[in-house]
């Protein structure tokens, strides 16, 4: 299961997914197979590959809205080289995701309040740091509860009627 199609059902279809180094591309590339994207080097954070690009022309809207996306951060560093290469690349709306949001020794600080990304979505597979971040500029908390209940009841088996009810189930 993956949070991806949470995030997409609020990204736009015309966001560029932007990745911050071939692993990252390796995890989450083939989610994004509908949109535009370009995976870039860790080292120098200089563009190595293009994904469902025009073959023909060039849309000068490609970098209007970008989603930088990768499964973790720790200092926030290579976000920022990141935001800061696409900044220079001429992107615009700058956004970000990040499955587990681990922001060691308080990085986190360093985005709170700023406007150097529109958004910058994460979920709650590390509660504490997802309950600090929730309601805090530029920081969207995508809770996973529901979809982990949901897929839970799916591969058990277990009758619909538990998703709606207070009925607790131990899972080992």
């Amino acid at each position: 299961d993956s949070a991806i199609p949470l995030l997409k059902a609020r990204v736009s279809r015309d966001t560029t997914i932007i990745f911050p180094d071939a692993n990252s591309y390796e995890r989450f590339g083939c989610q994004f197979t509908e949109y535009r994207s370009l995976c870039l080097s860790k080292f120098d954070m200089r563009i190595i590959q293009k994904y469902n690009w025009p073959e023909t022309g060039y849309d000068e809207h490609c970098l209007d809205n970008v989603l930088i996306v990768d499964d973790s951060i720790l200092s926030g560093n290579t976000f920022e080289k990141c935001r800061e290469a696409l900044v220079e690349m001429g992107a615009k709306n700058i956004s970000a995701y990040v499955t587990h949001a681990m922001f060691l020794n308080g990085s986190h600080q360093k985005f709170l309040f700023s406007d150097k990304y529109k958004k910058f979505y994460v979920t709650n597979t590390i509660p504490e740091m997802a309950n600090k971040l929730d309601g805090r500029n530029p920081f969207e908390v995508i809770k996973l509860d529901e979809a982990i209940k949901l897929s839970l009841l799916d591969l058990f088996n277990l009758d619909p009627k538990f998703a709606n009810s207070s009925t607790m189930l131990n899972v080992y």
